[in-house]
């Protein structure tokens, strides 16, 4: 399925661009000597470009809108979301997002490598557009659904004033409420940490519940994603698929554990049914004499399907020759088999007259 390639937006005056204008975007050269440029994949590349062309050359920040990199790069306004993240994770750019009717999110460029420094991370975060809120165009209807991230947030930050609340009319001290006291408790605990609170806490927590370094592993998601901006929507998305993956893959091992039981039962009641008829065989063999055991012998070689048999039937040992036992086994069931239904028939006979 081919992305739907966007419409060029208008000029921010309401015209587009004039024709006529030139206008030069830089490139930090330093970063090209570092290499970063050139592992950058072609989409990462465009949307790397169609920012230089916004840069402020003084602060090298740009502010261009989604729809305006995503027609700049000939490219799709999820696939500029996702080429940012990656440059983000490459330490070309950090990213200050916005929320507005503009939209339009803050992108520093990094001049040298490390030249972010400590403050990278806080670049990234949400953080409120100075100055008064603009109003968005058209009617907004007044019961308007707030995006997921912000509900997310809003509940995060009650359910922290009512746990803070309950702490302290119960005089626990400060960083004894956190305390896990067993596994269920650290995994709550790290879905504290990660910003994650109440009914969708307690369902995280049933879902991680049993599955190894669980603690570790939320704390190290809810750091990666943090680290790119990412809010506590994309946080719990994340988590939910890598419980599912993880369930998934003890299953499959529960599966494989499961064949590999029944394969071995199976194999020991082969080797069982073996060894019993084994022991049969030999009981026949041991109960009849010598002279049975060479007449049972000729009727072997003379009943074998195919000559080379009868030859071999014919110089084995009776006693020892697996195929030679086996056959004679099965002639002195079958003539015992015989002797038994005739003096069956016998009896009935003379009770009969």
């Amino acid at each position: 399925m081919s992305d739907r390639r966007p419409s060029k937006p208008n000029h921010p005056n309401g015209s587009s661009a004039p024709s006529n204008t030139v206008q030069f975007g830089k490139i930090p050269y330093a970063m090209v000597e570092a290499g970063a440029i050139r592992s950058l994949k072609r989409n990462e590349a465009r949307v790397y470009v169609a920012i230089l062309a916004h840069l402020n050359n003084e602060t090298w920040t740009a502010k261009p809108s989604i729809p305006t990199l995503a027609w700049e790069a000939g490219v799709c306004d999820r696939t500029v979301e996702r080429a940012v993240d990656r440059l983000v994770d490459k330490r070309l750019i950090a990213v200050r997002r916005r929320r507005g009717r503009s939209n339009c999110n803050i992108y520093t460029v990094a001049t040298k490598p490390d030249t972010l420094g400590d403050g990278f991370s806080e670049c990234q975060k949400p953080v409120k557009s100075a100055g008064k809120p603009r109003k968005p165009h058209g009617k907004t209807p007044s019961n308007q659904a707030e995006k997921p991230d912000a509900q997310c947030d809003a509940r995060t930050e009650e359910q922290s004033e009512q746990t803070n609340s309950r702490a302290a009319a119960a005089d626990v001290p400060e960083g004894e409420a956190l305390k896990p006291a067993g596994p269920d408790e650290e995994l709550r605990a790290a879905l504290t940490e990660a910003g994650i609170g109440g009914a969708k806490r307690e369902s995280l927590a049933r879902l991680w519940s049993g599955i190894d370094q669980a603690p570790a592993t939320i704390r190290e998601v809810a750091a990666r994603l943090g680290e790119r901006g990412k809010g506590t929507g994309a946080i719990i998305r994340e988590l939910e698929h890598q419980a599912d993956a993880k369930r998934a893959c003890a299953d499959q091992d529960q599966v494989r554990k499961r064949v590999d039981r029944e394969r071995r039962a199976a194999e020991k009641a082969e080797n069982e049914q073996i060894e019993r008829e084994r022991l049969a065989r030999n009981q026949v063999i041991d109960s009849l004499s010598d002279e049975e055991l060479n007449h049972y012998k000729g009727r072997a070689v003379e009943q074998a399907p195919l000559p080379f048999l009868g030859s071999r039937y014919r110089e084995a040992d009776p006693r020892s020759h697996v195929p030679l036992m086996i056959e004679i086994c099965r002639l002195a069931r079958e003539d015992r088999a015989a002797s038994v239904a005739t003096d069956g028939g016998q009896q009935c006979d003379d009770q009969t007259r």
